[in-house]
């Protein structure tokens, strides 16, 4: 555990002004009595590889990822473990003595908001993914593990949802996959026979946004909406569906619970769990 001397620690993406994770690690750190600033980059695609050899330089102990640059990030660092390359995206990069260590905690972070925050099972159930980049990858690969019953890929790129089918297949999990082009006449019967419908766009972010899908008839009550945005706390496309009774998750328990285990990469602690939450509740 570290204690006794600053350690900067950061998040990087475009936008990243959004981001509650500085909050959140600030103040667990500072429950915990670590002496950590946690501190958002604002770092443009062309600049990626250029930010990242000057977070090595300067000897940032640590770091997030968010969009755009979870998949981008893997060939800039030395090394990756053996689940982050399974999904193809790092979310979490850690500085051990100038060598560059990626992993993913969404994943873990995703299915504790789920199993352990929200009660709601996965296993068994059929799952659609409105989106096909590095969090639909990491998201996906966990419910295979989970053994859902089945996962259709719903995007505006078919060739996109397609290479992520591909890369999904190469993990010989049995699970029927199924990729669909957002205009596909097929997606909404995909999503009226949906037990979970997961939102891993960015469409939300902003109050003008397009939904990530045009309709909402295929609406169930029985079916739960996911979506991983958590700033504005509740987007459209969940407002949409708690109106009309259906159980609604934002990406905010999903975003603890990562946070919590990337704080456990970053520091050697045990994941502090209730900090992270406790911290997310005084918001």
């Amino acid at each position: 555990m570290i204690s006794g001397r600053s350690v900067i620690l950061g998040v990087i993406g475009d936008p990243i002004k959004h981001s509650f994770s500085p909050y959140l690690h600030n103040s667990v750190a500072s429950e915990l009595g670590i002496n950590v600033c946690y501190v958002p980059f604002q770092v443009k695609s062309a600049d990626l590889q250029d930010a990242v050899a000057g977070l090595k330089a300067m000897g940032i102990k640590g770091f997030n990822v968010t969009v755009p640059h979870k998949e981008r990030i893997i060939p800039l660092l030395d090394h990756c473990d053996a689940d982050a390359l399974a999904m193809g995206a790092v979310n979490t990069v850690v500085n051990k003595d100038g060598v560059l260590f990626g992993y993913n905690t969404d994943g873990k972070g995703f299915l504790y908001s789920l199993l352990n925050h929200h009660q709601v099972p996965i296993k068994d159930k059929h799952i659609v993914f409105l989106g096909a980049g590095g969090t639909a990858k990491a998201l996906s690969y966990v419910c295979l593990q989970n053994q859902v019953s089945s996962i259709t890929i719903i995007n505006r790129s078919l060739a996109k949802a397609s290479l992520l089918k591909e890369e999904l297949l190469t993990l010989n999990l049995a699970t029927d996959i199924c990729v669909l082009q957002r205009d596909d006449l097929a997606c909404i019967a995909a999503l009226s026979q949906a037990d979970l419908v997961i939102n891993v766009t960015s469409l939300g972010l902003s109050a003008d946004d397009a939904l990530p899908f045009d309709s909402t008839d295929w609406f169930r009550a029985d079916q739960c909406l996911f979506d991983v945005i958590y700033n504005p706390k509740e987007t459209r496309f969940l407002s949409l569906g708690r109106e009309q009774g259906l159980k609604t998750i934002n990406g905010l328990t999903m975003l603890a619970a990562q946070a919590a285990y990337a704080f456990e990469l970053f520091l050697d602690v045990d994941a502090p769990m209730a900090s992270f939450f406790n911290a997310l509740e005084s918001m």
